[in-house]
């Protein structure tokens, strides 16, 4: 696959943006050619970078899924493509998917670190993005170097861009939440979910080159970049965003860091316990692809049972009224192992709080969610029979609500 014509110019959809757009053709010539682009705030456009980096890292997962080499007409900081190369490597160990592709690029010379530049955070308003936002700002009071400048929210990867009412509710909220912080907010949208990139899976491979592509597009901005951890250490399982992925994406004047694996998701639950501007923001659900929380599902549920644990559910009111039923909890869905330590980690605090409603239903919760994850291989060989795929869900709902009861 191949880059061209990459160029940087008015939006043509939205008044007051830039897009930074480029023709991407594929080896397979039965596949018409493509148009990506990123799109930003008009007022950053002097710091849009016009080198390959952020290309590299947004088309890197789907050369390696197509097995085609990737040709950059652009240079690129040799410390990002020595790091390219080697997620390459990490993705075919992981996914059998993935091949190690030859990266075609013209090496430009490292970047002089220069001035003191503003460090930057991906910024979503979920459980994780808000723990790094915060923690930050109270290692900030000793350091103030630790403080986050920006705050960055993406169009286009959790929000779909055909919902633009959606994203604008959910961008007013993360930036009242930002202004509140003292943070600049800055939302950029990108199309990257639209092209042949869904062929990937988001959550397994793109989001983390993904991530990375948007902070590169603004490079000469920032020193540092954090991206959120979605698990802890306790799970390496892989992932798009991972602690051996996130930082390989880095140039010789920008980091990426993989930010908050230290600490479990109840761990970050409790510490925003305590800031109200994350009760008032908190946004968890992507069942509905809007700026609401829906309240049903197992994120929604797994969130505000403990928040109830905590004693703060009726504080947080980005969920609906009267949403929490604590006979429910027994029902919340979990069959991953990562889900299951979650659920497994909210008991002792729901035990300690003197909620042994609660601490029962989780304990039920985590002995069905452990059998489905039992009979989850078995299920997906059937599934590869021909139509019986159209069948499944409604199996694996009968399963979990009744044989493994």
């Amino acid at each position: 696959m191949e880059l061209s014509n990459p160029e940087l110019g008015p939006s043509p959809d939205r008044a007051g943006y830039v897009r930074l757009s480029a023709r991407v053709s594929y080896d397979d010539h039965a596949v018409p050619p493509e148009s990506y682009w990123f799109e930003l705030p008009e007022a950053y456009a002097d710091s849009v970078t016009m080198t390959g980096e952020p290309w590299l890292a947004c088309l890197l997962p789907l050369a390696a899924r197509l097995g085609e080499p990737l040709r950059l007409p652009l240079p690129v900081d040799p410390a990002l493509l020595d790091g390219a190369t080697e997620v390459l490597h990490i993705w075919r160990s992981w996914f059998p998917g993935m091949s190690v592709v030859p990266i075609e690029v013209a090496e430009r010379a490292p970047s002089p670190e220069g001035p003191a530049r503003r460090v930057g955070a991906f910024f979503s308003g979920g459980v994780d993005a808000f723990f790094t936002v915060l923690r930050h700002e109270a290692l900030g009071a000793a350091r103030p170097s630790a403080r986050i400048d920006d705050l960055i929210t993406v169009w286009g990867f959790d929000i779909p861009l055909g919902e633009p009412a959606a994203f604008e509710a959910l961008r007013g909220n993360l930036q009242r939440a930002a202004t509140q912080l003292g943070k600049t907010f800055l939302d950029v949208a990108t199309n990257f979910r639209t092209t042949r990139a869904r062929l990937l899976d988001w959550r397994a491979v793109a989001h983390g080159p993904a991530l990375a592509a948007v902070a590169l597009l603004l490079e000469p901005r920032w020193r540092k970049v954090l991206v959120a951890s979605s698990n802890p250490y306790t799970d390496l399982t892989p992932l798009g965003s991972h602690p051996m992925t996130d930082g390989l994406f880095s140039t010789s004047r920008m980091r990426i860091v993989h930010d908050g694996a230290g600490f479990s998701r109840m761990e970050k639950t409790r510490f925003l316990a305590d800031w109200p501007v994350a009760l008032e923001t908190l946004h968890v659900c992507w069942r509905v692809a809007s700026a609401r929380n829906c309240g049903a599902c197992a994120k929604c549920y797994r969130t505000m049972t403990a928040l109830a644990v905590l004693g703060v559910l009726d504080r947080c009111t980005t969920f609906p009224p009267g949403a929490f039923d604590v006979r429910r909890v027994q029902d919340i869905w979990g069959p991953t192992p990562g889900t299951i330590a979650a659920l497994r980690e909210i008991r002792p605090y729901a035990i300690a709080a003197g909620r042994h409603d609660i601490a029962q239903g989780l304990a039920r919760c985590v002995r069905r969610s452990e059998r489905l994850m039992a009979l989850t291989p078995t299920l997906r060989r059937i599934a590869n029979a021909r139509f019986v795929w159209r069948v499944l869900p409604p199996i694996e709902r009968f399963l979990y609500r009744g044989l493994i009861r």
